[in-house]
């Protein structure tokens, strides 16, 4: 077991995640798989610094309260700097892990993590929906993958059913935007969920899960507000309230539906008080904590 999961042991006998987390078995519920790369960042023209972010989400999700459920970590895909072997790697290993009653959750690292799991979850759920929760749109064009292609990668290839929330005009030029219309991607601006408007797009959010059969959800730390998540290779310059974050995080738990959630940017280096690595912390917990499962 990695020795990242550590943190206090209460006298009252109140147990944490880093007091009961497991290897994997055949009944764990939730497996986390850690993909310390910021290759792509790199490659990005982005701050390094994220490849130690599993490390550092496993400490901040040391001291959760235990859940009901058997968690597990299946460790960190093993990470050689060429990235396009890695993202097979990563990949890979989803395949081993990722199945129908069971709640994947990928920790990175830069954005890149989506390039492997959108390579996996168009063999996984082809027909499955992916909502990328982000101030980017992370459609760029590129000769080799960045942490900022994966969502184009997608679309070329032949993936359906990508829904895009919290992205911000500022952050994104127009051919990005053009490209995700020709694609029919649906677009929910930053602007549009502010905690005022964001009981609307609830609604909204919830009647896509009513539909959907097997979710990805891909949450980009950078789509929050800045003095939530300074941590991250680019800091918003607006972002989305954490609470607005969640509720949507909540949403997409209880659905049931989610089959894997990755968790992309954290840079420790740049992480004040280890703000982003808590928040990050919560919302896996809250994804954990609401998912029922069977």
């Amino acid at each position: 077991m990695s020795p990242d999961w550590r943190g206090r042991v209460d006298a009252d006998g109140g147990r944490r995640w880093q007091q009961v987390i497991q290897a994997p078995t055949a009944q764990s519920q939730v497996v986390f798989v850690g993909f310390p790369s910021d290759e792509g960042v790199r490659r990005n023209q982005g701050r390094p610094g994220a490849a130690a972010g599993p490390a550092h989400l496993r400490r901040a999700m040391s001291n959760l309260p235990e859940a009901d459920l058997a968690l597990a970590d299946a460790g960190d895909t093993t990470v050689t700097g060429d990235l396009e072997r890695d993202l097979i790697a990563h990949a890979a290993e989803l395949s081993r892990w990722v199945r129908p009653d069971r709640l994947v959750v990928g920790l990175g690292g830069g954005h890149e993590i989506s390039e492997a799991s959108l390579a996996f979850w168009r063999e996984f759920a082809p027909n499955g929906h992916v909502l990328n929760l982000d101030a980017h749109l992370d459609m760029r064009e590129e000769k080799s993958p960045t942490s900022g292609t994966s969502f184009r990668t997608h679309l070329e290839t032949g993936g359906k059913n990508l829904h895009a929330f919290g992205i911000s005009r500022a952050a994104n030029t127009q051919p990005l935007f053009n490209l995700a219309v020709q694609h029919g991607v649906p677009i929910v601006l930053d602007t549009e969920m502010d905690p005022w408007h964001w009981p609307e797009q609830k609604e909204k959010l919830a009647a896509l899960l009513d539909q959907s059969q097997h979710v990805y959800l891909s949450l980009c730390l950078d789509v929050l507000e800045a003095s939530t998540a300074p941590g991250v290779s680019a800091p918003a310059g607006r972002g989305l309230n954490v609470a607005v974050v969640d509720d949507f995080v909540r949403t997409v738990a209880q659905s049931g539906k989610c089959r894997l959630f990755d968790v992309a940017e954290l840079n420790p280096s740049l992480d004040i008080d280890e703000r982003t690595a808590r928040v990050a912390a919560r919302l896996i917990w809250t994804m954990v904590s609401e998912h029922p499962f069977a």
